[in-house]
């Protein structure tokens, strides 16, 4: 004898409705506190809807995807079982082809060691950023053009700054990265932002 299942209550039935609305809703951008007002609801009560039909809808991805990799992995099994025949007798052509399903078995099962990259300057130490984030008042650009320890000292600094671009548009050419010119990048002298 099977057992009835138990009739949802009317306010089952009405939250359902409300969380359906409060996904819709959200999925067409409105804001939570224009979903409150308008399904006459509280703010609180909106999120905890919305959170709830997330959680639903990952929860339902995330078994997808554990369907997707075991249907992978099923297919992975199968082909490697159709080579290992051929494998055994060291034929070339089935162990490159083996190696290349291993390869991807590894890579979708996450068994790789995920690749490090890392930006190091000279000697493998950290790389020197210099940011300058202030105007220069008209009393220092006056000092700076007019005293000549200054003006050399300034001189020096962009001429730093430009050499230090040319070789970054070096690099970015042999990388064949974009590059803007170091004529665009600094204006009347002053060091890039």
């Amino acid at each position: 004898m099977s057992k009835q299942q138990k009739k949802p209550s009317d306010e089952d039935v009405q939250r359902d409705a409300h969380m359906d609305a409060v996904w819709e809703m959200k999925r067409d951008a409105w804001t939570y506190r224009d979903i409150a007002a308008q399904l006459s609801l509280s703010v609180g009560v909106v999120h905890k809807y919305y959170h709830a039909r997330l959680a639903e809808a990952q929860d339902k991805r995330t078994q997808e995807h554990a369907a997707d990799i075991a249907l992978e992995n099923e297919r992975y099994d199968a082909w490697t079982r159709s080579l290992s025949s051929r494998t055994k007798f060291s034929d070339p052509q089935a162990i490159v082809v083996a190696l290349a399903i291993s390869k991807e078995r590894r890579k979708l099962n996450g068994w790789d060691a995920p690749t490090r990259v890392a930006h190091e300057g000279k000697d493998g130490g950290a790389i020197a950023h210099t940011v300058i984030q202030r105007e220069e008042t008209p009393e220092e650009a006056f000092a700076r053009l007019t005293d000549p320890v200054a003006r050399e000292a300034y001189i020096e600094r962009i001429s730093a700054v430009h050499s230090a671009q040319q070789h970054l548009i070096e690099l970015q050419r042999q990388l064949g990265l974009p590059h803007q010119s170091t004529a665009a990048q600094v204006d009347a002298g002053a060091p890039p932002d």
